[in-house]
């Protein structure tokens, strides 16, 4: 399957959402939005490797129901719509007691991004090396700088992200964006920088369907839709 001994995978799942109250604990198809990301890590990593950082107690519950007890309670200086990523990573490393010793590296899964197929975290592993400090899941994003985003100047006047000499959308460079669903990276880099201060990433780029990232009310409507409809 894939070499996960030395891996800390980590479920973060704060209990504030303005978007989607409650959603990490609200049901998705037949079970808890939470749950869809613990059962994934499950079929790949011993309950031992399986960090949930949250705050809220009907995580704290559902998570203990799938036989993966929550060692430590996420502080609300770390719950709020403001708290940094790393922040919360730096937290779950120094605070996740068992076998501390044991991992070089942590995989980040966002409950928020629930639709993952097994075959794309064997793709995400096997195109890991020792010498990056992340591989990250994507999509290929269809805005694009050189031709569709465009950026407010100091005059207050919008002008294309990126100058280029591109005539046509189809002589650009691909462009991806993280889609939030998967991130493998070492506990060295998380130690040193911010995720966005990264030099060496490699992406597992992902069909669109699976990206989906629930936000706001109108994304839980859709993954109620691709789930009802049996799209993925």
């Amino acid at each position: 399957m894939i070499d996960s001994s030395d891996v800390l995978v980590v479920i973060p799942a704060r209990k504030g959402s303005k978007g989607i109250p409650g959603k990490n604990s609200k049901i998705l198809g037949d079970k808890p939005l939470i749950q869809h990301s613990i059962d994934f890590a499950k079929q790949f990593f011993n309950p031992s490797q399986i960090c949930v950082t949250t705050d809220d107690d009907k995580v704290i519950e559902i998570a203990k129901n799938c036989n993966v007890p929550v060692k430590f309670k996420r502080p609300d200086e770390l719950s709020g719509d403001k708290a940094g990523m790393r922040e919360v990573l730096l937290h779950a490393i120094e605070n996740f007691p068992e076998n501390k010793n044991q991992f070089n590296r942590l995989l980040l899964l966002q409950p928020t991004s629930p639709f993952r197929k097994n075959e794309h975290l064997i793709g995400l592993f096997e195109l890991w090396n020792n010498d990056l400090d992340m591989v990250v899941s994507t999509t290929e994003s269809k805005a694009n700088p050189y031709f569709t985003l465009y950026e407010e100047n100091q005059n207050g006047l919008i002008e294309i992200s990126k100058k280029s000499v591109y005539k046509t959308r189809q002589e650009t460079p691909k462009v991806y964006a993280f889609n939030g669903s998967m991130y493998l990276m070492t506990f060295d880099a998380i130690l040193n920088s911010p995720i966005s201060e990264f030099k060496n990433i490699k992406s597992y780029n992902m069909p669109s369907i699976y990206a989906i990232d629930l936000d706001v009310e109108l994304d839980w409507v859709l993954a109620e839709h691709i789930l009802n409809h049996k799209l993925i």
